[in-house]
């Protein structure tokens, strides 16, 4: 009945080994209290003094930064996620030949240069283009994400 902790901190690691009821002597006599479920989210929240998800959300954040287990939303949010994450996103019309091959011949020797996220995101159609047959150039997105630099 031995119990091993491990602590990983920036100072290197430590490793702790005792007896079941000391670990268990310890834990109480630091208060912890096992986790349980509560009957609802908002039982759930009000018993951390957090009114929403949202709330939760940010505490989170704040206070584990990327270690937060809540996920960072981004529907609606872009502007804030890139900005948190220190990147901007770029998009430029490009015009690609039939027989383009796009891998090798666009986006492979742009990776070379730069350490940026590169993906091509078809253009809507417009009402008078028409590429029946695929003889024709198509115009497409070209999205880059980055640091500014």
């Amino acid at each position: 009945n031995d119990v091993v902790v491990w602590g990983h901190t920036s100072r290197g690691r430590v490793n702790l080994r005792g007896s079941l009821a000391k670990y268990d002597e310890a834990v109480h006599g630091a208060g912890y209290i096992a986790p349980h479920a509560q009957d609802s989210a908002e039982v759930a929240l009000k018993s951390v003094s957090l009114q929403s998800a949202g709330e939760l959300r940010d505490h989170l954040w704040q206070t584990l930064g990327w270690a937060s287990p809540y996920l960072l939303e981004c529907e609606g949010a872009a502007d804030e996620v890139m900005e948190a994450l220190e990147l901007s996103c770029r998009e430029v019309a490009v015009l690609l030949e039939p027989g383009l091959d796009v891998e090798a011949d666009l986006l492979a020797p742009l990776r070379a240069r730069c350490s940026c996220f590169f993906e091509l995101l078809p253009s809507p159609p417009s009402p008078t283009s028409s590429n029946e047959g695929g003889s024709n150039p198509c115009t497409c997105l070209l999205r880059a994400v980055g640091d500014d630099e």
